[in-house]
C-alpha cells in the first residue's frame, strides 16, 4: 500500500500516492503522485511483512517538475512516516539530485535495510511538492530475492 503526505488539490484520482505503485509511466500531466507544497512532504510504501531494502528505481515525470525531486532521503523501519518531521527510520540512502525529466533515479542502500515500511522523503527545510512517477523496491525476504510491490 502506497500513502503520501498529502494530495495535490486533493485530487485523489489525479495525484494519489497508489499511482506510484500501479505500474504504469504517465506520459500526461495527471496519473502520478503529487503532494501538497509540504514540509518534509513524503512518499511511503507499507509491506505486509519485513523486507530487507537493498535499491529502489525512481521514475520521475517526463513533462515537467523533475528538478523538484531533489534532497530526498531513503528511510526503512517499522515506524509509520509523520506529518512535518523526517522519518525515525533507518536511512536507506540520500539524493542530493536533482532529477533530470524523465529520470529513472537508481538508488542503492549504503547497506541493506529491514523494515515494513520504506519513505521517500524531502528533507530539506522548505515545503515542496514530491512528485513521482513510478516506484519500485528490490529487497528480499528471508533469503529470496525478488523486486517487490505493494
Amino acid at each position: 500500500m502506497a500513502t503520501g503526505s498529502s494530495v495535490y488539490l486533493d485530487r485523489i484520482d489525479d495525484w494519489d500516492a497508489g499511482h506510484a505503485i500501479d505500474g504504469l509511466i504517465s506520459e500526461q500531466s495527471i496519473g502520478f503522485f503529487c503532494t501538497k507544497h509540504d514540509l518534509y512532504a513524503w512518499l511511503q510504501l507499507e509491506f505486509s511483512t519485513t523486507l530487507t531494502v537493498e535499491h529502489l528505481s525512481i521514475v520521475m515525470r517526463s513533462d515537467c517538475c523533475a528538478e523538484r525531486f531533489s534532497n530526498v532521503g531513503i528511510y526503512v523501519g517499522n515506524q509509520p512516516a509523520t506529518y512535518g518531521k523526517v522519518s525515525r527510520n533507518q536511512r536507506c540512502t540520500y539524493y542530493e539530485g536533482p532529477a533530470q525529466l524523465g529520470e529513472t533515479v537508481e538508488l542503492g542502500c549504503d547497506t541493506p535495510v529491514s523494515g515494513q515500511y520504506v519513505i521517500i522523503q524531502i528533507v530539506h527545510l522548505y515545503s515542496e511538492h514530491m512528485q513521482v512517477n513510478e516506484v519500485s523496491v528490490c529487497g528480499y525476504e528471508g533469503r529470496y530475492i525478488a523486486l517487490l510491490s505493494t
